[in-house]
């Protein structure tokens, strides 16, 4: 069954990458609106996964964490 792409959305990216998403659309036959679908489409299930696994939540908190080493002016992460 062939999918309908009825949502559209608009993408801001550094013109690097979008040469890069063209050289690779090209190679593999698909235009550059297929591949950047597909490749959203992976990374979505990824995440889907990943959010099944827990390692979302992990992952936010383990960002969170390295935010406020980064930045000692901030209240201490453990009372003494």
């Amino acid at each position: 069954m062939k999918r309908r792409y009825d949502a559209q959305t608009q993408l801001r990216t550094d013109p690097a990458t979008l040469e890069a998403l063209d050289k690779l659309a090209a190679k593999m036959e698909l235009s550059r609106n297929q591949l950047m679908n597909n490749l959203l489409v992976c990374g979505v299930e990824d995440l889907q996964a990943m959010d099944r696994l827990g390692l979302i939540r992990v992952g936010v908190g383990v960002r969170n964490l390295l935010d406020r080493l980064r930045e000692p002016e901030q209240q201490p992460l453990f009372d003494h």
